[in-house]
């Protein structure tokens, strides 16, 4: 996990958790290099360390739809193959005004970063204003859309709620 992307995680979690008790769920957990340090349940598409529940792509069990106040995605989305089916995981899992706190690498990144067990391309760029359209596309109110730099790698972190 790049120093900037954990800063502005804790940042972000530090301001949702003081508005009291709440249920985070981390997608995309499967643990590559380092996780989140905070009470979570972690799911992805693969079984993994980190990861609790298992997701069919595409689709969020039933007795998690609408569970969890806040999701948190860290460096996982650039991996997805279906961007918008990835962010509709992320909506579904999430309480109404829950909260979103997505990162990714962004246009300008020139690191590439690979997965194991299986491998997935890292082959998602986006502008900020396109992950701002395909946040709103996956019906998610956008709040933030910050760039952040570090060495070589140009992060993007996205803020967004459910309705």
């Amino acid at each position: 996990m790049h120093y900037n992307v954990k800063r502005a995680f804790d940042r972000w979690y530090a301001g949702v958790r003081a508005a009291g008790e709440f249920k985070l769920a981390y997608l995309g957990a499967y643990d590559m290099n380092g996780t989140i340090d905070v009470p979570h349940v972690g799911f992805d598409i693969v079984a993994g360390p980190g990861v609790d529940v298992v997701l069919v792509p595409g689709m969020v069990p039933l007795e998690h739809s609408g569970a969890y106040d806040a999701v948190a995605s860290i460096s996982s989305f650039q991996f997805y193959p279906h961007p918008q089916e990835y962010l509709g995981e992320a909506r579904d899992l999430l309480a109404p005004r829950g909260w979103l706190f997505l990162t990714m690498c962004g246009w300008h990144c020139r690191g590439r970063h690979g997965t194991s067990s299986p491998t997935y391309d890292d082959s998602i760029r986006m502008s900020p204003r396109a992950l701002r359209q395909a946040a709103e596309r996956a019906g998610l109110s956008v709040m933030q859309v910050d760039e952040v730099d570090e060495h070589e790698h140009h992060d993007m972190v996205l803020t967004a709620r459910k309705p």
